[in-house]
């Protein structure tokens, strides 16, 4: 194989890798990065609406169509229970998850998602 070939081949494996990476998005929440595609869509009553992507045990980004927040996840008795990451109160939070399973309840600024479910 020439110095040529070489290149030729690099080329055709390297530009399709790169294509498909800037094809890629992604979301930053306040230094974590998510890609788009591993976000949850959850709809509720009142046809409100909300995506949640679960970047590991203890975080999570939540985005409504007013912002996006960063979440960490804190000690709940049943399912999981996640407010917002910005070292206030766990008891009296402006934003807080509860999931179970496929269900969800969120609270945002005094505004309530009830009965939310994963589509």
């Amino acid at each position: 194989m020439n110095r040529n070939d070489i290149l030729v081949a690099f080329c055709l494996v390297a530009l399709p890798l790169t294509a498909l990476t800037a094809c890629s998005s992604s979301t930053e929440v306040d230094g974590l990065k998510v890609r788009d595609s591993d976000f949850q869509h959850y709809l509720c009553d009142d046809e409100k609406q909300f995506d949640v992507a679960y970047v590991s045990e203890e975080n999570a980004v939540l985005k409504t169509s007013e912002s996006q927040y960063r979440l960490v996840r804190i000690p709940s008795g049943s399912g999981a229970k996640y407010i917002l990451d910005d070292h206030t109160s766990a008891v009296v939070n402006p934003v807080t998850l509860f999931t179970k399973g496929g269900d969800a309840r969120l609270e945002v600024k005094g505004i309530i998602y009830k009965t939310c479910r994963i589509e």
